[in-house]
This record gives C-alpha cells, structure tokens and sequence, in this order.
C-alpha cells in the first residue's frame, strides 16, 4: 500500500532469532528495503522491556522504502560492505551508551540497510542466502567488532573460543547476572556451548533463569581439577590466567613459573584486556593486576596488591 516515495517506519523490541527471520522475510518479500535504522532506548532500567528471555531498554527503528528494481546480490561483494556497515554502526551506538543484549540486536538494522538493497542475495553457487544465515553473519560481525574494542589490537586468531567468549562477557555484561537468553547470544555468535562453558565451571546458575561469569576466586576446583586440566594443555588460555591469578595470590611462585612459561604470546595482553574490562574494585581485577605485576612472587616476596592502577604501565611477565 506504500506510496512510490512514502516512508514505512517499523518500531521492533524481541531477541529471538526466529522472530527477526519473520520481520525481515516479510521487509523484504515485499520490496522493502531498509534505508535507516536506530535503537532507542524507550525504556529506563526499572522498565525495561521483557523479550525472550533478555531485557531490552530499546525499541529498534527500520526507516523502509519501496526497493528500486529487484536486481541480485552475491555475497562475496555484499558481506565485506554490510560489515563495513555494521562497523560503523556499532561504534556510534556504543559511544552513545548502547550495551548489553541491545548493542547485539542494533546490528541488525545496518547490515539489513545493505541486505535488502537486493531482491536476492545468493552465494556464488547460486543458493540463496538465507535470513538465517543473515543473522548468523551479523553476530559474526558484531563479535569481531567487540573483540576488537576488547583486545586492544591482539589477534583473536591467537585466542581460544572460550576465552573470546569470557572477554566479550565482561566486555558487555561485567559481573551481573545474566538471563540465559542474552548469554545464548554470546554463546552463538562465539562458537561455544553454553553448557561446556559451564560444565567446565566457569559459569553458574544463581537460579535457573540466570548465569553469572565466575573470577579466579570464585571457582572451587580452580588449582585441582582446572589447573591438571591446564598443566596437560586442555584448558583455555582463561583458564590459565585465572589460575595463575590464584598460584599468584597463594604465593606459590614455583608452579607460577612454570605455568607462565608455558603460556603463549597472547597471555600478557589477554590478561591486562580483562583486567582493563572489569571494574575498579573486583576481585578479578586486583588478582589481574598482581599477577601482570609480577615482580613480587619471582623474588620470593608476599604479594601484595599493586598500588598503581594502570595495567599498561606494570611489568611484562
């Protein structure tokens, strides 16, 4: 019913994949296509809206016209331009204070902005791209994104899957409880399974419908069963690190060093990341920040916590 110029305007709030597949197969089988998007917090933090399992404090806004000519898209051109898009996108809505589920659910509408130019996006075989499959490379987009930012320049390539997955939660969520939902959305875009990540103790269940990302101190079995699991090269590089914060804090230098030693390049810049994404204050953070200051356990000292509170200027370990 859209006039030639008229403007559609879709205000949407749900987490759930297969409600997104629903809106955007019905966009763009009608020869829409989406030429803006906007998530805007609608909700205050004692209002939030309940979708799915996840709270979201935002609506997000789709600007659609009537799509011009129905041409055909292949994904090797569209993929590098719609992340190229999701990117920029990103970064406006992060600095203007867009976190939590809502930051992964605001890239939809810009990698939609380049999807739906197109009647169809097929592969270069010719097989459809699917709105699925669309939304499996939005969070892919949204997680290199966030791993970026959380990094600070190392290579994720260098960095295990639960271990990215652990950044990008501290990245987003901190230290709160979480509702199982919006760790699922972590969970997929990484490649991990949430009930490994669990079964292997670092996450918990305060109640059924929620997880929390436990620290070093927070893990019972960390330096037995974790700490085997590490010394015979099966833990992730978290893993590691948070047993080495422990070593560090028992002041047990021996098994520290050996530890370190045999830990890649990528373990310094890992640990000062996650010691720079938690708050000031937690326990996490003080455990990052002695064992990145490690002079103390080498020269047999007690530890004690650092007093300066900038990771980049503590000694490489």
């Amino acid at each position: 019913m859209l006039k030639p110029d008229g403007i559609a305007m879709v205000m949407y709030a749900h987490r759930p994949t297969s409600a997104w597949e629903t809106l955007v197969n019905a966009l763009v089988g009608a020869g829409l296509q989406v030429t803006a998007s906007w998530p805007v917090e609608t909700q205050n933090a004692s209002k939030a809206i309940w979708r799915g399992g996840t709270v979201l404090t935002s609506n997000i806004m789709l600007v659609c016209r009537k799509r011009q000519g129905a041409s055909i898209g292949y994904l090797d051109k569209v993929l590098p331009e719609m992340r190229e898009e999701v990117r920029r996108a990103l970064a406006r809505f992060w600095a203007a204070g867009i976190g939590g589920a809502d930051f992964f659910v605001s890239a939809i509408g810009p990698a939609l902005s380049v999807f739906s130019k197109y009647g169809e996006v097929r592969y270069g075989s010719g097989q459809p791209v699917s709105v699925s499959n669309l939304l499996t490379l939005v969070r892919q987009a949204v997680v290199e994104h966030a791993l970026e930012e959380a990094l600070k320049g190392v290579d994720a390539g260098d960095v295990d899957r639960e271990t990215q997955f652990a950044l990008l939660w501290r990245w987003t969520y901190k230290h709160k409880e979480v509702e199982t939902g919006a760790a699922q959305l972590l969970d997929k875009a990484t490649g991990v399974e949430l009930r490994e990540v669990e079964r292997s103790g670092l996450l918990a269940r305060p109640d059924p419908q929620r997880m929390v990302l436990l620290g070093p101190d927070e893990r019972p079995d960390l330096l037995e069963g974790v700490l085997r699991r590490v010394q015979m090269g099966r833990g992730s590089l978290l893993d590691a690190l948070h047993c080495a914060c422990m070593l560090w804090k028992e002041n047990r230098r021996d098994e520290l060093m050996e530890l370190l030693t045999n830990l890649n390049g990528a373990a310094r810049q890992v640990a000062q990341a996650l010691a720079e994404l938690n708050d000031g204050g937690t326990e996490e953070r003080k455990l990052l920040m002695g064992l990145l200051d490690v002079e103390g356990p080498v020269r047999g000292k007690r530890p004690k916590p650092p007093k300066q509170d900038d990771v980049l200027q503590l000694p490489l370990f």
